[in-house]
Parts: structure tokens; sequence; C-alpha cells
């Protein structure tokens, strides 16, 4: 199979050198996803040639990887207000940043005569080992019970 060849590379070689790339962590996907829409586009364009003999202009390829681009975009980041045009949707992908807020929460004692109720869990995988805890603190911060129960044992309970 003699592939295509651009000025002495191979298509093969290009698309390795594109995977290998350096890019920010948060937008590999995107720039991964480049070859792929490339390679749809140019066997899309010798099928319509070949079986319909109609011819897709470069002009009409670039577009639709664009869009395709755009519209992966649009799926994995909904939230993002990105440009259908390549050159300003790199820009923006460039400049994105992800928005992370911080909340402080701090534990607070129960009013007297009351108790508080804190839980927590966790799970390993979908069918793994789960577990979950929770205790009673009084209005001093006192522990006055802990339950914990995990998929592989029994519940416990302990009262102080």
């Amino acid at each position: 199979m003699q592939g295509l060849n651009m000025v002495g590379i191979q298509l093969r070689e290009i698309i390795m050198i594109w995977w290998g790339a350096k890019f920010k962590k948060e937008l590999r996907p995107y720039y991964r996803s480049v070859p792929t829409f490339v390679i749809w586009e140019l066997w899309r364009r010798r099928n319509k040639m070949k079986h319909e003999g109609k011819k897709i202009s470069l002009h009409r390829i670039i577009h639709n990887v664009t869009r395709n681009i755009f519209m992966l975009i649009q799926l994995r980041k909904p939230q993002t207000k990105c440009s259908a045009s390549c050159p300003e949707m790199i820009k923006e992908l460039e400049s994105y940043r992800t928005r992370i807020k911080v909340i402080k929460i701090l534990w607070e004692f129960p009013p007297e005569g009351c108790v508080k109720y804190n839980t927590d869990g966790a799970s390993r995988e979908n069918l793994g080992v789960s577990s979950y805890s929770f205790c009673l603190r009084d209005a001093t911060g006192d522990i006055r019970a802990i339950i914990e129960n995990t998929t592989t044992q029994l519940q416990k309970l302990k009262l102080f």
C-alpha cells in the first residue's frame, strides 16, 4: 500500500508526531482528535470521488474538521463559550482555565440538648468493597455513638 506522502513524510509519521506533541493536559483530547477527523474527512472525500463521482473541496474538508472539533468541545464542555472559527477556537482553548470553587466548612457544636450526626463513606469500584460510618456528638463535642458498616462485615454499634 502506497499511502499518502506529504513532503517526504508518510501520513502515519505525521499522526505519530501529532499524537506525541506536548499539549496542556486538559486540551489533549481535543488536539488528539484532530488526526481522526482529518482522516475521516479524507476517507469521505475519497469515497465520494470513487463511488459518486463528486469532489469535495479542501475548504469543505477544513470546514468539516473544524465543525467536528467545535461539536466535540460543546459536548465535553457545554459551559464553554467557544467560537466555531478555527483560529479563534484554538485561542479560546489555549486560554481556557478550569475553575475550581473552594468552600471552607468548619464543624460547629450542636445546640445544648441536641446531638450532631456526622457521616462519611467510600467505595472501591462499582462492585468492590464499600463502607460508611457515622457518629453522634453532643453539645460538648463528645462522641455518643459510632456506627460503621462495610459490604464485607455486619454493622457495628459502639456506645460510649
